[in-house]
C-alpha cells in the first residue's frame, strides 16, 4: 500500500493491515500487527518524512506464519536504530514505537533500498 507522508493515512493503514489479516487468515495476534503498523508508519512519518514524498507498507506471511511488515520511506538514514533505549518518562509522547515493537515478540532490522530510502522490517511470530 502506498500513501502520501501525512499523519491522517493512519486510519487507513490500520484498516488495510486488518483487512489484510483477516483475508489471510493469519494465526497471530491481529491488533497487535496492527499496532506494530501503525507504529512503523508513525516512525516513517516523524523520522522519514520529506515534502511531497510517499512510503510504502508491505505485509508478507512467512512459510512458519511469520508475518512481515516492512515499511519503506524516502531518507536513507535510520540515526539510533541499534540503540537500546532507557523506558522514557511516563509524560513522554515519543519514544517508545521501537520498545513496543520488541515487547510485543517482534524483530526488527532495516536496510537501504536500491532505488533510495530505506525499509524498516518488523517480523512477528504467528500464534503462539
Amino acid at each position: 500500500m502506498e500513501s502520501t507522508m501525512i499523519y491522517s493515512c493512519l486510519p487507513a493503514i490500520r484498516d488495510h493491515v486488518r483487512r489484510r489479516l483477516h483475508l489471510w487468515r493469519w494465526s497471530g495476534d491481529h491488533e497487535e500487527a496492527t499496532l506494530v503498523a501503525n507504529e512503523l508508519v508513525t516512525n516513517a512519518l516523524h523520522h522519514g518524512r520529506l515534502m511531497n514524498a510517499t512510503m510504502v507498507l508491505r505485509l508478507a506471511l512467512l512459510g512458519d506464519g511469520a508475518l512481515l511488515i516492512d515499511v519503506s520511506d524516502p531518507l536513507p538514514a535510520f540515526p539510533g536504530f541499534s540503540v537500546v533505549r532507557a523506558p522514557v518518562a511516563d509524560d513522554e509522547e515519543r519514544g517508545r514505537g521501537l520498545l513496543l515493537i520488541r515487547g510485543l515478540g517482534g524483530t526488527l532490522s532495516w536496510f537501504l533500498r536500491a532505488e533510495g530510502g530505506k525499509t524498516v522490517r518488523a517480523q512477528l511470530p504467528g500464534a503462539r
